[in-house]
Parts: C-alpha cells; sequence; structure tokens
C-alpha cells in the first residue's frame, strides 16, 4: 500500500468520524424537540434549548468536517496526480507540524 492510499484511508477515517458527529447533532435536536413536546416536568421543559443548541453545534461541526474533508479528497487527487513527490513531502510536513503542537 503506497502513500496515497493512506492518505486515502485517513481521510475516509475522518469522514466517517463526522458522520457520525452530524448524526449525534441531529438525535440531540431531535431530543430536545421530544422533550418540549412530551415532557411534563420543568425540568424536561428547560432541557428544551440547551438540547437544542448543543445538538446545532455538533451538527455544524460535523458538516463542516465532512464538506472540508471532501474537499481535501479531489484536490488531494489531483495534486498527488501532478507530482507525487511533492505531495508525499508536503503531507510528511504536514504531519510533522500538527505532531509538534501536542
Amino acid at each position: 500500500m503506497n502513500f496515497y492510499n493512506h492518505t486515502l484511508n485517513w481521510i475516509t477515517g475522518e469522514l466517517f468520524e463526522a458522520y457520525f458527529i452530524t448524526n449525534f447533532g441531529v438525535i440531540t435536536i431531535i431530543g430536545g424537540i421530544l422533550f418540549g413536546k412530551f415532557g411534563s416536568t420543568l425540568n424536561a421543559k428547560a432541557l428544551v434549548i440547551p438540547l437544542i443548541v448543543v445538538g446545532i453545534i455538533y451538527a455544524a461541526i460535523g458538516l463542516s468536517m465532512i464538506v472540508s474533508n471532501n474537499n481535501r479528497l479531489t484536490s488531494y487527487k489531483q495534486d498527488f496526480e501532478k507530482d507525487h513527490y511533492a505531495f508525499v513531502k508536503a503531507e510528511k510536513n504536514a504531519l510533522r507540524i500538527s505532531r509538534s503542537d501536542i
């Protein structure tokens, strides 16, 4: 397996994670709406807005990850076809920079 395939597998994993985050946000929004509709106590009614806000935040994060990683898929393919060596070097430098932040 070459470096490009590893990069594609990494992006596929990121997309898988992004779909989970987006689905969690949507489920949280639905839960907040259901708490407002079927909740009979004051505590249940008090959870409506926080659950919807948190769900919107998670859904927005997940959707932005989906969009950015799909854009990366197309740009990585073009960059790799242009110059294999430059692509590998750029990815290794990006990995080195991200690890130095830790």
